[in-house]
């Protein structure tokens, strides 16, 4: 848009330039606003956080898990749980903590446990199965 202003000798066409950068301002300024009046009103839930908090809260040291699960909710827990990753593996030694401890480790699901047992620790979200 600079090099514009310097080159164009219309006055015609630097105006139609400057109201088109004034608009596009006026556009995104206003979907900047609703889009924080909608964080601000309705903040949107993290589930990740409300499953650190469940598993720190019931002393949940060691769980296993889907990658990203895993990921978001070690670092919100600030490794007080060490989730293993179930598909690709994230931190080896995470893998191998996990199956040191292999007899107290649980199993964070996005689905109800298969046998009808365990708690769903986020509801609707996470489920937290033996």
């Amino acid at each position: 848009a600079t090099l514009y202003f310097v080159y164009e000798t219309s006055r015609l066409w630097t105006g139609a330039m400057i109201a088109a950068i004034a608009a596009w301002t006026v556009i995104s300024a206003a979907s900047h606003a609703r889009l924080l009046d909608e964080y601000l009103r309705h903040e949107p839930g993290y589930p990740q956080r409300a499953l650190a908090t469940y598993l720190v809260d019931h002393g949940i040291t060691h769980a296993r898990s889907d990658y990203w699960t895993a990921y978001a909710t070690t670092f919100l827990a600030d490794e007080k749980v060490v989730i293993a990753s179930t598909d690709t593996v994230r931190i080896t030694s995470y893998q191998h903590l996990v199956e040191q401890h292999r007899d107290d480790a649980v199993n964070v699901q996005r689905q109800p446990c298969a046998d009808g047992q365990g708690a769903e620790a986020v509801p609707g979200t996470y489920w937290i199965c033996r």
